[in-house]
């Protein structure tokens, strides 16, 4: 093999190292962001999901004041049935139906689909028609389910927590892998460079400190040397050539003798 080609090769062998761990990291780096991006989101679910608590406090708060102020009291009631119409839809579309998430929420919305919201609409009927019976038993109604919502979402809340600090905890062992890849990369890539340096640098320089030994006893006459080099690239081709005209001189020597 030629130098040239032994060079070549060391270098594609580096360079496939340096490639090898930029896939590893950069791969790395795209499930970080992932995971980057689920906390993200988990961190909006929790905004809607607060938004949406907000909205049946808002409601349950209105109840009590029905009797104080009902006009206000029934323009809060419409206010956080709005509200959490609004944030539901949200929480419905972008939770994963397969989630413990999604099922907590769902049964969340069913007691405000079938329970809280007929219940303020025949509690804002029965104040108008004047039927403290009525408003009493529906106000019963609205307070339970929202004392089931809020222990409902306060689990939701918890999940959610959860969650992020699980994805958090995965997020920081792909940060300190990349960490440790990088730092095993490099000293890998500079102990291979190295050795291979020393190896390239050792069977050139060898044989032509060889080679320059030779040349200084064979200028000061000694011709009885012998070169043995077995390198097949360029440093053995010039020590065949070598070898080759010390022997030319062995046989000029001999010629001039026998003439003489």
């Amino acid at each position: 093999m030629k130098i040239r080609t032994k060079m070549l090769a060391s270098y594609l062998l580096i360079v496939a190292l340096f490639v090898a761990i930029g896939a590893a990291i950069t791969l790395n780096t795209m499930k970080m962001n992932d995971l980057q991006a689920n906390v993200n989101q988990q961190v909006e679910i929790s905004n809607y999901a607060s938004a949406y608590s907000k909205g049946f406090t808002l409601t349950s708060q209105s109840v009590a004041e029905l009797a104080t102020n009902p006009t206000q009291a029934i323009t809060d009631m419409q206010t956080g049935q709005t509200l959490t119409t609004a944030t539901s839809a949200y929480l419905l579309e972008n939770l994963p139906q397969d989630s413990t998430l999604y099922t907590v929420f769902s049964e969340t919305n069913q007691i405000d689909a079938t329970t809280i919201t007929p219940a303020v609409q025949a509690l804002v009927a029965a104040y108008q028609a004047k039927d403290p019976v009525a408003v009493a038993a529906q106000t019963k109604i609205i307070e339970d389910a929202v004392r089931a919502v809020t222990t409902n979402l306060d689990n939701f809340q918890l999940l959610i927590v959860e969650n992020v600090q699980a994805v958090t905890a995965e997020a920081a062992s792909y940060a300190t892998f990349s960490v440790t890849l990088s730092a095993v990369g490099i000293t890998s890539i500079a102990v291979v460079s190295i050795g291979m340096a020393l190896v390239m640098g050792g069977r050139i320089t060898a044989p032509l400190k060889k080679l320059t030994t030779v040349a200084g006893k064979v200028s000061m006459g000694e011709l009885n040397q012998e070169i043995n080099i077995k390198s097949k690239d360029e440093i053995g081709d010039l020590g065949e050539a070598f070898q080759r005209m010390i022997n030319a001189f062995k046989m000029t020597n001999s010629m001039v003798a026998e003439e003489e």
